[in-house]
């Protein structure tokens, strides 16, 4: 084969691929008006078994450091932006965070 793949298996090739899943994700979430900053939270995953759950950045009282709050979990895939958007917003402070 001289070191290249023809095409006989792709379809268990990509069978396999797709049978993969995420085993930890961490990822900062953003408003995609501002870029990069502030950060308004987080989407975290643990394992495989652990729910995916939405993490909202605030800052301490004395404004000196951040905590992440929990706001939604889910045990299902990966929550969809309006699900997201929904936690944040019953949160009561998304607005202020924003601007």
């Amino acid at each position: 084969s001289n070191g290249q793949q023809g095409v006989r298996g792709r379809a268990e090739r990509l069978a396999f691929a797709a049978s993969f899943q995420t085993v930890y994700h961490a990822h900062c979430m953003y408003d995609s008006s501002t870029g990069y900053f502030p950060i308004l939270g987080m989407m975290l995953r643990r394992g495989v078994n652990e729910p995916w759950v939405a993490y909202q950045r605030r800052d301490f009282a004395d404004g000196i450091g951040e905590a992440y709050v929990p706001l939604l979990a889910t045990e299902r895939d990966y929550p969809d932006g309006a699900e997201i958007n929904d936690a944040y917003a019953r949160s009561g402070d998304w607005e202020e965070k924003k601007s």
